[in-house]
């Protein structure tokens, strides 16, 4: 990326709207600069003390007066792509990440129109369609039949919490969480913003019930919460018991001092989760109730249910539970460990630079076909079907692919292997036994990542894979006349033209060669068959941040 690379982001923080989205497009631009881009900030904010976090940060801001539907804020969202499509130049990609559930597909269209590529932080799968390049969804067990029917084949989505937008601080704490006291002292409240049903002051009641000595709480609490002055005078009274912490500067350095917290079940979540903090969390508003239930099934933390159904003895009791039984909190330190690790951020913009055909090569992961690559498989060729042969370039309905897929996943006869960043395939080869002794072979590399060699690669890495897998001698491929790429990849791996024949209608050449072992050419090393991709340059990214 050039130091020019230009980022908008698009997000309001109100009593309407609260902080949390707000909160999620700081931590991507913290990391569009990490990589030398540049931020532009749009939004509607109620407090000058937000403001200047945002200029803090390195970003530029621009106030958002009236907000969408009102036409002002496309009006002036359009002068700023406009402006900045004219300083990337004709080569140069503009991209708009949004986060709010105002900005609905209207604006999504409208933004893709105005020539920006555009990325929407979503966190329900409520809406009607989605019109975006990406859109990402970090809660947990999110998957994308709940996307189906609102979203396009040029939609990728990036769901689950290993793309949790976190402020790059939260990194540092994510190794602190050593050990776990047989009888947790330390306590976290965070409700965030304005809290208005002062669950606050609930969860401080609940805390001076709870029969253990030498018990702390600390309380986070922002400027536009109208409770401070009772929470004060409660703090004041409490012999050192109770702490406040007006607009904490580092909110990742408190949740790695608590030994447990009680806390919206709101963006939080995610930062309890990096920090390891285990947590009792309950949903403040209808769009909650969700995060909470995914969160606590991942084992990560309890939930409280709805806040306004919770009691003070309902409260008081879970968390005298949850201090006195270790074993409780380990389990929920270690499923928070696999859950978030804080490179979130790094890796939403590593795909979203390499749609634009910018990879970083170390963060590329060469493995099997999962069942989880259904529909990302689907969404990767829309204009090319992998359930012939290269050569065909007819669309295949979501049907027939789901048919198509579960078939090759249980079939001894082939074998897919797929190139992927961070959930992004990049890449994808086939292997078809067509007889006793030979495979026919597919590829395809996505249109922004073609020339870079990842062709070769794919070949080059698996063939000898594919050989033993399908006990096969010869490798054959049947390429259409005019695939001059497709074409110099074979012949690059050793395969040389046999003879020519007619597909669909379709002249294709077709190349051969032999599939026995041999010392691979020499090409910079994939990692291979990695479940997951490690923080590797995403974690040294976070950590300069930090």
């Amino acid at each position: 990326m050039t130091r020019s690379a230009p980022l908008i982001l698009r997000a309001d923080a109100d009593l309407q709207f609260g902080a949390g989205h707000l909160v999620r497009v700081m931590a991507l631009g913290a990391a569009w600069r990490a990589r030398g881009g540049r931020v532009l900030f749009l939004g509607s904010v109620a407090s000058p003390a937000v403001e200047q976090q945002i200029r803090e940060t390195g970003a530029e801001f621009v106030p958002i007066g009236r907000r969408h539907p009102h036409p002002d804020d496309l009006a002036i969202t359009f002068r700023y792509i406009a402006q900045m499509r004219a300083e990337a130049g004709p080569s140069g990609t503009v991209w708009t990440a949004v986060a709010g559930r105002h900005f609905d597909a209207d604006f999504q269209t409208a933004i893709r129109a105005a020539g920006s590529r555009l990325l929407v932080a979503d966190d329900l799968a409520e809406a009607e369609h989605y019109n975006a390049d990406l859109v990402l969804n970090q809660r947990p067990g999110f998957d994308e039949r709940q996307y189906s029917g609102c979203v396009g084949r040029d939609t990728t989505l990036l769901l689950g919490a290993r793309y949790a937008l976190l402020h790059p601080t939260f990194i540092r704490y994510r190794p602190l969480r050593a050990e776990v006291p047989e009888v947790a002292r330390r306590v976290l409240i965070a409700f965030g913003g304005a809290d208005p049903m002062d669950l606050s002051s609930k969860a401080l009641a609940a805390v001076e019930r709870l029969p253990i000595a030498g018990l702390r709480a600390r309380v986070l609490v922002e400027a536009s919460n109208p409770h401070t002055g009772s929470l004060r005078a409660r703090a004041r009274h409490s012999g050192g018991q109770i702490e406040l912490i007006d607009h904490a500067t580092n909110g990742a350095g408190e949740m790695a001092w608590a030994d447990v917290a009680i806390a919206a079940a709101d963006g939080a979540c995610w930062e309890l989760a990096c920090t390891q903090t285990p947590a009792l969390v309950t949903a403040t508003a209808p769009g909650q109730i969700p995060i909470a239930r995914s969160m606590a099934q991942a084992g990560a933390m309890l939930d409280l249910g709805p806040a306004r159904l919770l009691t003070t003895s309902r409260m008081a009791a879970a968390l005298k539970n949850l201090c006195r039984d270790a074993e409780a909190r380990a389990r929920q330190i270690e499923a928070a460990r696999n859950l978030v690790d804080g490179a979130g951020a790094a890796r939403v913009v590593a795909v979203m630079r390499a749609l634009d055909g910018e990879l970083a090569t170390e963060d590329i992961v060469l493995r099997p076909l999962e069942p989880t690559d259904c529909w990302p498989l689907w969404r990767t060729k829309p204009d090319l079907s992998l359930h012939t042969t290269a050569h065909s370039t007819d669309p295949i309905p979501p049907d027939e692919h789901r048919r198509w897929f579960g078939e090759k996943l249980l079939t001894d006869s082939a074998r897919i292997w797929v190139l992927a960043l961070h959930g992004l395939i990049l890449g994808v080869i086939r292997y078809d036994r067509v007889d006793d002794a030979t495979a026919e072979i597919s590829f395809h590399v996505v249109r922004s990542c073609r020339r870079r060699g990842l062709g070769t690669r794919l070949i080059t890495e698996t063939r000898n894979w594919a050989r033993e897998a399908l006990g096969v001698e010869r490798l054959r491929a049947v390429v259409r006349v005019g695939n001059e790429a497709s074409a110099r990849a074979f012949l690059k791996t050793g395969f040389q033209e046999a003879g020519r024949r007619t597909v669909r209608g379709r002249e294709c050449l077709t190349f051969e060669r032999s599939a026995l072992p041999e010392a691979p050419i020499a090409l910079p090393a994939l990692r291979l068959f990695e479940p997951a991709p490690a923080l590797g340059s995403l974690e040294a990214d976070a950590r300069r941040l930090g």
